[in-house]
């Protein structure tokens, strides 16, 4: 009989990693296909079995962030710190639920660590930038837009922040080289691409 117990708890520890596996699997699939609600259906379900697993911590936080539901996003990602405080994705992820919430001084303070963690990691310095431009900070704003582009050429939306920046200051070659840029490195047909072909063309119809 003890044989037959044991040969059981086995088999329904096995099926439990196996069943949690597969639900990983499912979770980073829909969050991957754009399937958010789905994916954090799955994550939910794997942290009722593993409440400790920081990586689906953070992908939930992931998936919330994207359907812009940032109060639960912040909560999550604030999990995430708690274990982990020098991770810099889920600082990262703070700080934008923090800017969307106008909490500006708790974004840049998450920003301001993750990039003395990570001085490469371009996304932050372009965050971190959305909120100086923001705030009127256009100094600031443009040399984190630079930063960001210093270590990615190809980082279409920060050329398109800069190019902003220099519209507004009047700084109309430097605009329109930054426009040219973006506009040469963004593949979507979207608004801002509309946008700043409607300004380049003012631009350089001024000639």
């Amino acid at each position: 009989m003890k044989k037959y117990l044991l040969i059981l708890t086995i088999f329904l520890s096995a099926f439990s990693v196996h069943s949690q596996k597969s639900d990983i699997e499912y979770a980073n699939q829909y969050l991957q296909d754009g399937h958010y609600e789905k994916s954090i259906e799955y994550f939910s379900k794997i942290l009722q079995i593993n409440p400790k697993f920081t990586a689906a911590i953070y992908s939930r936080g992931t998936a919330y962030l994207r359907l812009q539901k940032f109060s639960q996003a912040e909560m999550d990602f604030t999990n995430v710190l708690e274990r982990d405080e020098e991770n810099t994705k889920a600082l990262l992820g703070r700080a934008i639920c923090y800017r969307n919430m106008q909490k500006y001084q708790e974004a840049i303070r998450d920003l301001d660590k993750a990039v003395k963690l990570d001085s490469t990691y371009f996304e932050c310095y372009y965050e971190r930038a959305n909120i100086f431009y923001h705030l009127e900070e256009d100094k600031e704003a443009l040399k984190d837009y630079s930063k960001a582009i210093s270590i990615n050429q190809n980082y279409d939306l920060a050329y398109y922040g800069r190019a902003l920046i220099y519209y507004y200051a009047n700084k109309k070659e430097e605009a329109i080289t930054d426009f040219r840029k973006f506009l040469s490195i963004h593949n979507q047909n979207d608004s801002l691409r509309a946008g700043s072909e409607r300004v380049l063309n003012y631009l350089t119809e001024e000639d």
